[in-house]
């Protein structure tokens, strides 16, 4: 490509980035395909680092698994490897085998090795769920003293990603950080949201 002009290392650039997005935080249900709305966040290149993504996959998730949990769903969208990386901290049913050789400074999910369950599908892991018993829960999975949980992660609003706007309640959890539960504050609900000229602009009521 060293003949290619700017505009088109920028087409180039913009579509690898929409397939990057399309399969992995942002995954639909068809497995094949990504909306062209992500677009509108590659418009400019030189701000992408400016963007909150892992809020922006939170919002999609949590609006998913929303949707997954009702009557009638078979599939969910939505980057379910983070959801696959949550389970272990907090249900000991699923948990795989405990690396003691991870270093403290790594994700919390590279401390746990997969292991396989032959035999069992869907129907049967669906009816672990269903009648999964409290004592198996973790309620408060980060207690322990970690040197890398920054202060952005007791933020308590609502995490915006294009017309998704999810309530976001951490301080109604405080215990599984290992600190004293108050009163948590009235829940947030959003009735309307609106984006500005910037794709980072919004205005939620």
């Amino acid at each position: 490509m060293d003949d290619s002009s700017d505009e088109e290392i920028e087409r180039a650039a913009r579509a690898y980035l929409l397939y990057i997005l399309g399969t992995t935080i942002f995954t639909s249900k068809s497995g094949d395909k990504v909306s062209a709305n992500y677009l509108y966040l590659l418009r400019d290149l030189t701000c992408l680092d400016g963007f909150a993504w892992g809020a922006a996959c939170l919002a999609l998730l949590y609006r998913e698994l929303d949707k997954a949990s009702r009557v009638g769903t078979c599939q969910m969208a939505g980057y379910l490897t983070l959801l696959e990386a949550w389970v272990p901290e907090h249900c000991t049913t699923f948990r795989g085998t405990y690396d003691r050789t991870c270093p403290a400074a790594l994700p919390l999910a590279f401390r746990w090795v997969p292991r396989r369950h032959p035999g069992r599908d869907t129907t049967h892991i669906r009816d672990i769920l269903n009648n999964y018993p409290l004592t198996e829960v973790i309620f408060d999975p980060y207690a322990r003293p970690r040197e890398h949980i920054y202060t952005m992660t007791y933020y308590l609003g609502s995490l915006c990603f294009l017309s998704t706007v999810e309530p976001y309640y951490p301080g109604r959890v405080v215990r599984q950080f290992g600190l004293v539960q108050p009163i948590p504050s009235h829940p947030i609900r959003p009735t309307r949201r609106s984006l500005g000229r910037s794709a980072t602009s919004y205005s939620v009521v």
